[in-house]
């Protein structure tokens, strides 16, 4: 005798709430300006890393909001514990997408409204934390995307008219193809570095809250589709330059997404310079900025780690800067 189900069966999808809100905008800029929104942060007091881009302090500025400054200490790790009580919020940079205990101890510690910036990040977080947070990533920052940033939040996003940006996002792709051309033999013309520099220059002088292309939503699917893989690669790549780095040089980070290995080099600039006769331009993260110093911004310099490069590619990368840091 057939037995009858008691489950309901058909219909629709159901899904459980996990009691948090989502948004999408072209870039970590446009999402920071949405959670200033957000949290009523305008002509408040915020504590940001005294490590950081000069970008974030100009969008906090926007905002006629206070500024504190907070040490990043050289392996990374947050010093503010002792100031927390003076600011209305708290700005925490999730550096080189390292879950490091620092970084567990100072969101879990913090009380006050929160913002974690995970600009190399793919995955929102999972948090417990009580206070209100807001997180945001930047796809065009570790991908192929031009213009995509998620923000999530515990609370409600405010409703924003986004703007388009389209000018950016298309100038992007095409100096990213003309790139791949030149890069691949079809092409002998570099001009697209001065069009990667013209939109970068669009972005810049662009101050509203932007919403990405629909190209940009198509390559994020993509790029998900295929995070597996890419993960794999990248760890593989991040195993590789710890095991050929000159000990003690580089960052112990252990990100479950590795996009770049930060070394740290007394004579930075100039190991960065030798590495361009082998046409090696590697980037340095979070410069000195107008406003605040600190000595990583002088001494960092970022390996990239994701599937363009093999293993081959690594250990010559990280050979030649061993070589280059001691002469």
């Amino acid at each position: 005798m057939m037995s009858v189900s008691k489950k309901l069966i058909g219909g629709e999808q159901d899904i459980i709430s996990n009691r948090l809100f989502y948004g999408v905008t072209n870039s970590g800029r446009s999402s920071l300006r949405w959670i200033l929104h957000s949290m009523s942060l305008k002509g408040k007091r915020i504590m940001l890393p005294d490590f950081l881009c000069q970008v974030i302090v100009d969008v906090v500025k926007e905002f006629n909001i206070d500024i504190v400054f907070y040490k990043i200490n050289i392996d990374l790790s947050y010093d503010f514990l002792d100031k927390v009580e003076t600011v209305d919020a708290v700005y925490i940079i999730k550096f080189f997408g390292d879950d490091s205990a620092s970084f567990i101890k100072s969101i879990s510690a913090t009380k006050s409204k929160l913002i974690i910036d995970d600009v190399f990040g793919t995955d929102s977080p999972i948090s417990i934390l009580s206070n209100h947070w807001c997180y945001f990533n930047s796809l065009r920052k570790i991908s192929y995307v031009a213009d995509y940033s998620q923000v999530v939040s515990n609370k409600t996003l405010t409703n924003i008219n986004k703007k388009n940006l389209i000018s950016f996002s298309k100038n992007k792709y095409l100096a990213k193809n003309e790139k791949y051309n030149f890069i691949n033999g079809l092409s002998v013309d570099e001009s697209y570095l001065s069009k990667s520099q013209a939109a970068e220059t669009l972005l810049d002088a662009s101050k509203g809250i932007y919403q990405p292309s629909d190209t940009s939503l198509y390559y994020t699917i993509k790029f998900y589709q295929s995070i597996r893989e890419e993960t794999s690669a990248r760890l593989l790549n991040l195993n590789i330059a710890k095991e050929t780095l000159k000990d003690g040089s580089y960052l112990n980070i252990n990100p479950s997404f590795p996009s770049f290995l930060p070394v740290i080099l007394h004579n930075r600039d100039e190991v960065r310079k030798a590495l361009f006769v082998d046409n090696i331009y590697l980037a340095t993260h979070w410069p000195a900025t107008e406003d605040s110093n600190n000595e990583l911004s002088h001494k960092l310099l970022s390996i990239p780690l994701d599937s363009r490069y093999s293993v081959d590619d690594i250990k010559l990368i990280c050979d030649l800067v061993n070589k280059y840091s001691s002469e």
